[in-house]
């Protein structure tokens, strides 16, 4: 499953960090400390929407072999398999090839 990062209180209230940001972590998790500020309320997921996804998923008669969940969850996927199809095009008559000859 991939999914949208969703408008829960992961980075609000419920988040616990020190009261002192250490210079030395800056480039790592003090990046994520200050995403933390910025995304908080406005990640683009809705976690009950997102559950009864899940829900109508496994109920299904067809349920999907990868549940994308979210509009940049299926940009991301979408992305990825059409670089796929590109690379296959592009090699697929290539001496690559291990089939024996005709």
């Amino acid at each position: 499953m991939l999914r949208t990062p969703s408008r829960t209180d992961f980075a609000g209230r419920s988040l616990q960090e020190s009261r002192v940001a250490i210079a030395d972590y800056d480039d790592t998790a003090g990046l994520r400390r200050k995403r933390n500020d910025t995304t908080h309320g406005r990640r683009p997921g809705d976690p009950a929407r997102a559950a009864q996804a899940i829900i109508t998923a496994v109920d299904s008669a067809d349920t999907p072999f990868r549940l994308l969940l979210g509009s940049d969850a299926v940009k991301v996927v979408g992305d990825e398999l059409q670089a796929q199809i590109e690379e296959l095009q592009a090699w697929k008559e290539t001496s690559l090839s291990t089939d024996v000859p005709e």
